[in-house]
Parts: C-alpha cells; sequence; structure tokens
C-alpha cells in the first residue's frame, strides 16, 4: 500500500504528516471520516502556550473555515 506524506508550513515550524491513509480512504484499517476527537493538553504546565494556540487555531477553523468539518461541543 502506498503511504501519503503532507509537507506543510505553519509559521517557523515545519510540520510533516505521514500517513498510511486519508480522508475520504475507504479501507478497514480507517477509523472513520466521521469519527470523534478530543483535545486535552497533558501537561497544562509545560504545554499550556502550546494548548493555548492550538485550542485558538481548533477555534478559529471551526469557526471560519467550514470545509475543516470541525464541529466544537463545549461542556
Amino acid at each position: 500500500m502506498k503511504n501519503n506524506i503532507i509537507v506543510i508550513w505553519i509559521q517557523s515550524n515545519l510540520v510533516t504528516i505521514i500517513a498510511k491513509h486519508m480522508p475520504g480512504d475507504y479501507d478497514i484499517e480507517y477509523a472513520s471520516p466521521w469519527a470523534g476527537a478530543n483535545f486535552l493538553p497533558s501537561n497544562m504546565n509545560r504545554g499550556s502556550e502550546w494548548g493555548r494556540r492550538t485550542w485558538l487555531h481548533i477555534q478559529r477553523l471551526a469557526t471560519q473555515v467550514p470545509e475543516a468539518g470541525i464541529h466544537l461541543q463545549l461542556r
């Protein structure tokens, strides 16, 4: 099976996503394009700034980029 590699720039960080399957693939090994995800920073002391920046980015995608498919369910 082929692997997909996507390289994107986010500010000054180079992020590489390596995946066997991508959204839209229908394979028994792929979770689901409809599966949920949670954002829970594990260490708020060390990762609080990273977590805050990540949350702001997720929130912006959810509110301003509907094609991203992100829906926030806050409790």
